[in-house]
């Protein structure tokens, strides 16, 4: 009997642990909730649009939800569906060029390959291919898009964020202007296009003409406006070759030459939400579903990858510097969940921004033992958007996207509000 009682008495302990477990991990959502709730109760939320969607990564569970399948203008937060595009449709070594052989004549088409003797990546594949043959002939009727996207504010056109896509870009489309003994330009068919002037460093619409003070302190960058011209007259200085245009698609087969890596860009792109990348990686993308390469053809195949996932979203450019765009937190959230199934998380984690640590949350969302937070801001004026992962102290990862849109306060008081709960639950889930 008294057996009998030992192992009832033994079998109820574990009854009441189990109970006891399984209340614990029931309750952490309701306290979730509950917490969520009552933050977004402040008045700094109470003339602006808020929109919040989290999920558990491993098990897919949804934790908490307001406004999910509402439509927000994401800002850079367009920047992970590139990312996405990227990885689905360029391969690791990037299409540096197209190529034909005539005998000793080359015949080539651009990529949208941003590398390009970039102020970063300074990659020259281009340029050496180039220079194995004496006659170079350029097709350049591959390319249907325009220098800006839609919904681009025209009067940015003269601010290092909104610089041109491109077909074939040269130098991230930047001119760059320092004083040494001598005033240098690069490319340096801009050092006769330089006039005076005290004020702000500018450049005249739709010309590059550019004005600058009398004196540089420091290299100053401008976006250039691209044109055939301008790109033909620069590979011809810098090869010390005769390029001859043609101005459609080449008929034949072209193969592809490989250029830099693929997933450098796409850091780089994001942690630092570099416009000009974002642009041209989707022109790359484009290259593996269509001969004529745009933004959309790219963009219409990544969405027919994800018709699963909840709200299409309104998508009109790669950078999201449009206000076009329309984007759900639950469709972000889906979207983040497919990347962290289909890619390692240590390589996933490694294309976004570390709170505390890199990028545009460099001073935010950070802790003193390491970032627990790895997420895409977008930003545009009364707009702050933050989405991404979030690793708690039990270990669990959180995928979560926090889109604000109309505010008229400080964008500041918006960080700390998200501050506050992404700290909470790293500390309580």
């Amino acid at each position: 009997m008294k057996i009998a009682r030992s192992g009832l008495a033994h079998w109820i302990i574990i009854l009441v642990t189990v109970l006891l477990i399984g209340s614990c991990a029931s309750s952490r959502p309701s306290k979730l909730r509950n917490f969520l709730k009552s933050e977004l109760q402040f008045p700094v939320h109470d003339q602006h649009f808020t929109g919040i969607h989290i999920v558990d990564a491993n098990s897919g569970q949804l934790l908490f939800s307001q406004n999910a399948d509402k439509y927000f203008t994401p800002a850079s937060n367009t920047k992970i569906a590139t990312l996405y595009s990227a990885l689905k449709l360029i391969p690791e070594k990037v299409p540096s060029l197209q190529v034909a052989h005539l005998g000793d004549t080359l015949i080539f088409s651009g990529t949208g390959d941003p590398s390009t003797l970039h102020p970063v990546f300074q990659d020259s594949t281009l340029l050496q291919y180039l220079r194995g043959f004496q006659n170079l002939i350029w097709y350049t009727g591959n390319y249907d898009d325009d220098h800006f996207g839609p919904g681009w504010a025209w009067e940015d056109f003269p601010y290092g964020f909104s610089a041109e896509r491109s077909i074939l870009p040269i130098n991230g489309n930047m001119a760059s202007f320092s004083f040494g003994d001598s005033l240098k330009a690069t490319p340096s068919l801009f050092t006769d296009s330089i006039r005076p002037n005290p004020g702000k460093p500018t450049r005249l619409k739709d010309s590059n003409i550019f004005t600058l003070p009398a004196l540089i302190p420091d290299t100053i960058q401008i976006p250039f406006t691209h044109t055939t011209k301008v790109t033909t007259r620069t590979l011809a200085s810098l090869l010390d070759r005769t390029i001859t245009v043609k101005l459609g698609a080449y008929p034949g087969e072209m193969r592809i030459i490989p250029g830099y890596s693929r997933d450098s860009l796409c850091s780089k792109m994001m942690i630092d939400s570099d416009n000009f990348l974002a642009e041209q990686l989707m022109i790359m993308a484009s290259l593996n579903v269509s001969d004529t390469l745009s933004f959309e053809s790219a963009r219409d195949s990544i969405l027919q990858m994800l018709t699963e996932l909840p709200n299409t979203p309104r998508w009109v450019d790669g950078s999201g510097l449009s206000r076009y765009n329309l984007f759900t937190p639950a469709w972000i959230v889906g979207l983040l969940q497919k990347i962290y199934s289909e890619y390692p998380k240590d390589q996933v984690f490694s294309y976004f921004p570390a709170g505390g640590v890199s990028g545009t949350i460099e001073n935010w969302y950070g802790a003193n033992d390491g970032p627990f937070v790895y997420a895409k801001t977008g930003t545009l004026g009364n707009n702050y958007n933050v989405s991404g992962y979030l690793q708690t102290k039990k270990g669990r990862v959180l995928i979560f996207s926090m889109m604000n849109n109309h505010f008229r306060q400080p964008t500041d008081s918006i960080k700390k509000s998200i501050q506050r709960r992404l700290n909470w639950i790293r500390e309580n889930y």
